[in-house]
């Protein structure tokens, strides 16, 4: 059986905008979270997830989602 690593990190960003974003600024999702969180949502994890889960050969592991709106650069002391 393959296992699958799902992960995404998505952020709309313009350097000319002064204002850095922070970490509070984007929503976490972790591990199983992910899954009752994302399902049946507009979003490209959740198309993953409802093409792999389908396929008996494949094990998905969800790992992380985390996004945030537009904004600045993310702060040095947020990466």
């Amino acid at each position: 059986m393959k296992r699958l690593l799902i992960a995404g990190l998505k952020q709309e960003t313009s350097s000319f905008n002064p204002v850095l974003t922070r970490r509070d600024s984007f929503q976490i999702c972790r591990g199983e979270e992910m899954r009752a969180s994302l399902r049946g949502t507009n979003t490209e994890i959740a198309g993953g997830l409802d093409v792999f889960e389908a396929d008996d050969q494949v094990e998905v592991l969800p790992a992380l989602a985390a996004w945030s709106g537009s904004g600045g650069p993310v702060h040095q002391e947020d990466l």
